[in-house]
């Protein structure tokens, strides 16, 4: 019976383990008040606000941001929030950004968090005088990136939920191993 409760006590060790990093929820990271003026000149500072949403635990570690990456180029830099001290409405951290492009040309512009390195929606803008031969804004693809809601499926608590049981079952089977009268010769 002893074997059974050490058993028991181990596997809930190990369930209790797993169940905080499972049950960690995402992060958010959004622009209050829209991208960057649509006449912006290289060398012109945008000052953009980002919200900033998540547990507490996970928003004492974000670093958010803006990532621009030059289309032509592909040359990038991110430039870090810093923070507010401010919240939102609905408990949002607010952070204030300095972005400056460096060059004209047309210029992509992600969200960063800086703590899962997810990149979140973002957009384009042209710097400076489009050339003539450029494409309308509109038909630029916007860059591919990470949903800045909580809309996607949960996959961390699954695997923790399968990884718990997976762990029960090996210390009941243990459990159960121990407890086996052996057979005499």
């Amino acid at each position: 019976m002893r074997r059974l409760l050490t058993a028991a006590a181990l596997t809930l060790v190990a369930v209790a383990a797993l169940a905080g990093p499972a049950s960690a929820k995402d992060m958010s990271v959004s622009l209050s008040g829209g991208g960057p003026p649509s006449n912006i000149d290289p060398g012109e500072p945008w000052n953009a606000r980002l919200l900033v949403h998540g547990e507490p635990d996970i928003l004492a570690e974000a670093t958010p941001g803006i990532t621009i990456r030059n289309d032509d180029t592909a040359a990038s830099r991110t430039f870090d929030a810093r923070p507010t001290g401010e919240r939102a409405p609905d408990g949002q951290l607010i952070y204030r950004v300095r972005v400056v492009f460096p060059s004209e040309g047309g210029w992509s512009y992600t969200l960063v968090d800086g703590v899962t390195d997810r990149a979140y929606e973002g957009g384009y803008v042209q710097v400076g005088k489009a050339p003539a031969e450029a494409a309308p804004e509109a038909s630029r693809p916007s860059p591919a990136a990470a949903p800045a809601s909580d809309d996607s499926f949960p996959l961390w608590p699954v695997l923790g939920g399968i990884g718990a049981f997976v762990l029960a079952a090996a210390g009941a089977l243990v459990a159960v191993r121990q407890r086996r009268p052996q057979p005499t010769a």
